[in-house]
């Protein structure tokens, strides 16, 4: 089968951001579950990569559709995974592919590689993986995750 001569294709260069803004926010202690602040009272800013890392910490522990503040691309449905209802290999992939889902819908996220998914009691499970970013920047995450 011969393709019509009259085809007109187009190609899409796919072109890779130099710089992105990875946007600036509060810093949020997680241990006090408040916003930090300097020693006169205001708020302490955080920008570039640390923000990003800040918003992977509430994306991963944000269940998704409970808070109507946020839209429906934002948090993770980990709460909700029944990890007695599988198998230890089939609750490893499955965390793995719902932290892809909470974290690649942010266009400053490339890829989430190299996930690790370690049982550390009953209800705590330990998470680590690389972030890619768009601009080709990886680094390492770890963090604790409640299942029921």
């Amino acid at each position: 089968m011969a393709f019509p001569s009259d085809l007109n294709l187009r190609t899409t260069q796919i072109r890779r951001p130099a710089t992105v803004d990875f946007g600036t926010s509060i810093q949020f202690d997680w241990l006090t579950n408040d916003f930090k602040l300097d020693s006169t009272g205001n708020p302490i800013l955080i920008s570039g990569i640390d923000n990003l890392i800040q918003w992977i910490t509430k994306a991963l522990s944000t269940a998704r559709f409970r808070h109507p503040i946020y839209t429906k691309r934002f948090g993770s449905d980990i709460e909700d995974f029944q990890i007695h209802t599988v198998s230890r290999r089939g609750f490893r992939a499955i965390i793995s592919e719902l932290i892809r889902e909470a974290l690649l819908p942010d266009d400053r996220i490339r890829d989430v590689i190299e996930i690790k998914v370690v049982q550390e009691n009953s209800d705590t499970l330990t998470v680590s993986f690389k972030v890619v970013t768009v601009i080709d920047r990886e680094f390492s995450f770890s963090t604790d995750l409640l299942v029921v």
